[in-house]
C-alpha cells in the first residue's frame, strides 16, 4: 500500500513530458509549414529542432515532423506555391 505515491508521481511526471513534447512538435510542425522544411534555411525551424533536442524529444519524432509539415504544405520543388 506504500507505492501509490510512486506510481502518482510517475504519472504526474509524463503528463508533463507528454505536454511539453506535444507543444514542441506542433512548433516544429508550424514552423516547417511556413517556412523551408530544411532548419539549415529555415531559422524558425532550426531554433524549434535545437529546443525539442534540448527536451530530448525522442529523435524518432521532430525529424519526421518537419519533412511531412514541409511535404505537406509545400510543392515537390519546394517552389512556395501553397497546395490547396
Amino acid at each position: 500500500m506504500g507505492r501509490q505515491w510512486l506510481h502518482a508521481k510517475r504519472l504526474v511526471a509524463g503528463l508533463k513530458k507528454a505536454k511539453t513534447n506535444t507543444k514542441l512538435v506542433r512548433e516544429i510542425t508550424l514552423a516547417a509549414r511556413t517556412g523551408d522544411s530544411d532548419p539549415a534555411m529555415n531559422a524558425r525551424l532550426f531554433a524549434a529542432v535545437e529546443k525539442a533536442k534540448k527536451e530530448s524529444v525522442s529523435q524518432g519524432r521532430h525529424p519526421a515532423r518537419h519533412q511531412q509539415g514541409g511535404r505537406r504544405w509545400r510543392g515537390k520543388a519546394g517552389d512556395g506555391a501553397r497546395r490547396l
